[in-house]
């Protein structure tokens, strides 16, 4: 979960499940994000839009957990350089999986090309959702010891680098359509 209200959806929906199941939390303090109602309403879905931009998507940036506050402050400021960047955030991808598949095109239309997918691991479970063009801006080392923040710089777990994985697909779809 992104923060304190993910966090008590994804307990409220486990307590009552008769499998194993776990929580996976951060030892970082993260901010409280915006758009509570709508997340009380879909996170349960295990995937869902977090942000979307006014106007035109031009691309995706998925998330979970403390990757989420990373792509929502780069799609803001994609947004400032006319870049619109939907965030999906994605608690949990097998739920998500579970879900019709209006919904999962609802979440993840086909006919955007350009996605990024943030994880502060590997990106093993990222590639079905980012296509083949797709990025994914992991993690894919370790042993890295350090403050988390500084930890998370030097492994290339930045906005800048998510701004940057966007700021290349959109340019390559932008080449694509040129060509067209």
């Amino acid at each position: 979960p992104c923060d304190g209200i993910e966090t008590a959806i994804a307990w409220t929906q486990i307590i009552g499940l008769k499998q194993p199941s776990a929580l996976l939390l951060t030892r970082q303090a993260l901010p409280t994000l915006p758009g509570a109602d709508l997340r009380v309403r879909h996170a349960m879905r295990g995937g869902y839009i977090f942000y979307e931009p006014e106007g035109e998507v031009d691309a995706i940036v998925m998330a979970t957990g403390s990757e989420v506050a990373l792509a929502y402050e780069a799609a803001q400021t994609l947004g400032t350089q006319g870049i619109g960047v939907r965030v999906v955030s994605m608690p949990c991808v097998e739920q998500f999986l579970r879900q019709d598949s209006v919904w999962q095109t609802t979440v993840l239309p086909q006919d955007i090309e350009a996605r990024v997918a943030v994880e502060a691991g590997v990106a093993q479970c990222w590639h079905q959702f980012v296509g083949r063009q797709g990025r994914v801006v992991s993690i894919e080392t370790y042993g890295h010891s350090a403050p988390g923040d500084a930890a998370l710089s030097a492994c290339h777990m930045t906005v800048d680098a998510v701004i940057q994985a966007i700021q290349s697909l959109v340019l390559i779809e932008h080449v694509n359509l040129i060509g067209d």
